[in-house]
């Protein structure tokens, strides 16, 4: 998250949850904790561009199927999604792309 935040400056990034790996607060980083209302929770995931999951370990976490089932973009990696989703994240190059060249 630290280089997304560094390389793409113009990139808000917002952080939902447990800050467990000691992500430090930049410029363009906000941390809220832990969101205990879903409808709290689902107005984050409907008003991002996009979710991003760094994780290289979840089989399809629940953060992806929520941010999924708020309508939002998710860019993971492709051992974390499902292959039926996988023609969904196809689609999502042109957001990769740009944030490659960030």
């Amino acid at each position: 998250i630290k280089r997304v935040a560094l390389e793409c400056p113009e990139l808000i990034i917002v952080m939902i949850g447990a800050n467990i790996n000691g992500v430090e607060t930049m410029e363009n980083i906000y941390t809220v904790g832990i969101v205990n209302n879903n409808t709290k929770l689902a107005e984050y995931y409907s008003a991002a561009s996009v979710f991003l999951n760094p994780s290289r370990q979840e089989t399809f976490g629940k953060t992806t199927a929520e941010a999924l089932a708020c309508g939002t973009p998710v860019v993971a990696y492709r051992t974390t999604i499902p292959e039926e989703h996988w023609l969904s994240w196809a689609m999502l190059q042109g957001i990769l792309g740009k944030l490659k060249r960030c």
